[in-house]
This record gives C-alpha cells, structure tokens and sequence, in this order.
C-alpha cells in the first residue's frame, strides 16, 4: 500500500482521482490487481457497510451481458 501511496501521479492514481471526482463512473485494469485494489482503498476509501472489496468481470452473452462480483481468488475463506 505504501508503494500506491507513493504514485498518486502514476496512471491509477490519476483515474481513482477523476473517479473521485465524478469525472468517471468506474476504474478498469488489466495490470496488477493488488495496485489497483490499493490505490482505490486509499483514494476512495470503503463503504461503510463494505468489509472488503469485490473483484468484477463482465461476462457476455447473448442479451448483452452481465457483470459478475467477486470473481478473485481468496485465501482467506470466512464461513460468514
């Protein structure tokens, strides 16, 4: 996280502030995930009703599409 912090200029920091700004509607990377989930905890912060972030994919089909949440992988597995 200290790297992200780090790098507010860098292309990530630059479009979590436009998002922040209402500039953009959302954030999409095909980089590293664990920068971008911590550029935008550090920028944008958390939900309060959120206690960790999801991860999406858009999965097409035939009407369209749909977006799918919390498509990542997670080592640490929670029953709740």
């Amino acid at each position: 996280m200290a790297a992200a912090r780090r790098r507010s200029k860098s292309s990530l920091g630059v479009l979590s502030q436009l998002h922040k700004d209402g500039v953009l509607d959302g954030i999409f990377s095909a980089g590293n995930t664990g920068a971008v989930v911590a550029t935008a905890l550090l920028s944008l912060g958390r939900l309060e009703s959120v206690a960790r972030p999801a991860l999406a994919a858009f999965v097409p089909n035939p009407k369209g599409g749909a977006v799918v949440l919390d498509v990542g992988a997670n080592a640490e597995c929670k029953p709740n």
